[in-house]
């Protein structure tokens, strides 16, 4: 991989990427003894910072620019490996990204952004939103927006809710329409004492019957050494599981 950046009010930033694949292959006549495949990725992007002083906080504002293409491929190769899939790209993404900041730190994080891919039909990806509460509560939320449809296609967001000390509750939604998902999660953290915590979730997916799986995790942490005991129980069976951590050794399952 090949950067270069310049500029200062306005970075530009290039980024060049030589890809060679190559197989010996016998027995086959459908790809040849030896298939190979020469391409290159190549991004151009300009982002700028802007910032604003009020009172209480701070604005900060990033937009940026960035052009992506990735050529056709000229040949098929045999796929051993997912890294070898390959895909032509020719787009632009459009992106805005705002921190607001006081004086302890940042406590509200929004991201908008907005493709466009000369390969794909329709050219227009999705409209993708990210925001982050940070304080008090702890909300996240992802979005993206098909707008040639009017559509929303995913819906992901997450609510942490700090309960007494460090102990805390988490609710979450996942919503997929071109999958047929909307399922939602109920978590639970509470830490006993600085060895001993206790972490449950569970999972209940409304278009397929309801509750899919939940899973309770007691972990005991020592500076050298763990235990973990896990409890999982799905629709159809459950099952108890230890794991023994020792540091440097690494992780044993006991049963």
């Amino acid at each position: 991989m090949i950067l270069y950046s310049f500029g200062s009010d306005v970075t530009v930033t290039q980024a060049l990427g030589l890809r060679e694949t190559a197989y010996s292959i016998s027995g086959t006549d459908s790809f040849g003894s030896t298939p190979h495949r020469e391409s290159f990725d190549y991004s151009i992007t300009a982002q700028s910072r802007l910032m604003k002083q009020y009172p209480s906080f701070v604005h900060i504002m990033e937009p940026s620019v960035q052009f992506t293409y990735s050529p056709p491929a000229e040949s098929n190769l045999p796929l051993f490996d997912s890294t070898e899939l390959y895909q032509k790209t020719s787009a632009v993404q459009f992106s805005l990204q705002n921190w607001l900041m006081d004086k302890d730190g940042e406590f509200l994080v929004l991201r908008l952004t907005q493709a466009y891919d000369g390969y794909t039909d329709p050219h227009a990806l999705p409209l993708a939103l990210q925001a982050a509460v940070l304080r008090p509560l702890v909300v996240r939320a992802e979005v993206d927006y098909d707008v040639p449809s009017g559509t929303f296609e995913k819906i992901n967001s997450d609510v942490r809710i700090p309960l007494f000390g460090t102990a805390s509750l988490s609710v979450g939604e996942r919503y997929s329409d071109p999958d047929n998902i909307l399922t939602y999660t109920f978590g639970l953290n509470y830490p006993f004492s600085k060895t001993l915590s206790f972490d449950g979730i569970t999972w209940f997916d409304v278009r397929n019957g309801g509750f899919q799986e939940a899973i309770a995790k007691l972990t005991y942490q020592k500076q050298c050494w763990g235990m973990t005991m896990i409890y999982t129980k799905s629709t159809t069976n459950y099952g108890i599981s230890v794991l023994f951590n020792l540091l440097g050794l690494g992780t044993i399952r006991l049963f």
